[in-house]
């Protein structure tokens, strides 16, 4: 296994997975990691769901199928072309081995909450999304010290009544996330940019 701090900066989303299974081993240390993600108050907010088999391909057909209707009457090229986007990850899910499909669970609800800057959130909804975020980068970064790629999944935002129908999942789904084995080694591109954090310490230069 790779040190942790080197999965941090080696890790990339990966879009080409062989047919190679994972092992229950791995998925089951790959959960036990998401788990033990610190989360507001201890609530964790999550519901982890671990598909794998036919069930994966057929969720990627099903939402494919429902972006694709979409995607016929669809006049915006902007959105279009998000549209577009998502059918390419459908193709990707469909070859992948492992699915996990994330909800947001309000186990313990918060009294007297406001609402946060987004209509229909409240401020503590919000901080259980930044928490379910911690847990599913801990999913991310276990699965890429056992060698294995990982690629984290909106686009079931445009399909969620077909992945619905297929997964019977009646809840609000964060996210999905594709385990497999790469079926390439190419490095992280360098996409990211230092210049995105402020550095306010005392006495010190912000450069």
């Amino acid at each position: 296994m790779e040190g942790q701090t080197e999965c941090i900066r080696v890790r990339r989303s990966v879009r080409s997975f062989t047919s190679e299974p994972v092992s229950e081993e791995d998925i089951r240390g790959i959960m036990d990691a998401a788990v033990s993600a610190p989360s507001s108050k201890n609530r964790q907010p999550w519901l982890h769901r671990v598909y794998s088999g036919p069930i994966v391909s057929e969720a990627a057909d099903a939402m494919a199928g429902e972006i694709e209707a979409h995607l016929e009457e669809e006049a915006d090229e902007d959105r279009a072309g998000d549209l577009r986007s998502a059918l390419r990850t459908m193709e990707i899910l469909r070859t992948v081995p492992v699915m996990v499909a994330t909800t947001y669970e309000d186990r313990r609800p918060y009294a007297g909450v406001l609402p946060a800057w987004r209509e229909g959130l409240t401020d503590r909804e919000l901080v259980d999304t930044l928490s379910i975020g911690m847990s599913l980068e801990n999913m991310m970064l276990e699965a890429a010290s056992r060698g294995l790629g990982t690629l984290c999944i909106g686009d079931h935002l445009y399909a969620t009544e077909a992945l619905a129908r297929v997964t019977g999942i009646e809840g609000r789904v964060v996210a999905l996330i594709a385990i497999g084995h790469p079926s390439e080694n190419r490095p992280r591109s360098s996409t990211r940019n230092p210049d995105f954090v402020e550095y306010h310490l005392s006495g010190r230069s912000s450069s």
